[in-house]
């Protein structure tokens, strides 16, 4: 049986993807370990422009805290393109957040960059992905007719 905040977590991460009407979760898969007090979250989603969000969460339970101890949130657009990716691996010493970053990719341009971010919940990929299916012009949100999405 999970501890509390272990499975509190695991239902919100649940019912937050249930919710959504954009996409598909193809896989997500958690481990834990026993007597639950690590657990590993592991999941792919695809949304309807074909991209998709690939993520892996490792929490640790020191006392009554949950801890995410590493974490990775890699999107692709719907060509396969890493758009960008969060992650906390200890790559990149001279980043301001280090270990936490985010590569960001410019596809046109074929240039990636790494940029200081603080560490970001999987809610808040998911509004980020938002912008990327969903983008805004000057006059507000563009309509499915203007994106090309079916």
């Amino acid at each position: 049986m999970a501890v509390p905040n272990l499975q509190r977590y695991f239902e919100r991460i649940y019912d937050s993807l249930q919710s959504r009407r954009d996409c598909v979760v193809e896989e997500l898969v958690i481990e834990e370990s026993s007597p639950a007090r690590s657990a590993v979250i592991e999941g792919r989603i695809s949304f309807w422009d074909d991209s998709t969000l690939v993520f892996t969460e490792i929490y640790t339970m020191r006392g009554v805290a949950l801890i995410r101890t590493q974490y990775v949130y890699q999107y692709h657009d719907g060509h396969g393109h890493l758009r960008f990716r969060y992650d906390n691996s200890p790559h990149y010493p001279h980043v301001e957040t280090h270990p936490h970053h985010k590569h960001v990719v410019e596809v046109q341009q074929g240039t990636e960059s790494v940029e200081a971010a603080k560490p970001p919940s999987l809610a808040e990929v998911l509004v980020e992905i938002e912008t990327h299916l969903y983008p805004e012009d000057e006059d507000g949100p563009l309509d499915a007719n203007q994106k090309g999405s079916p």
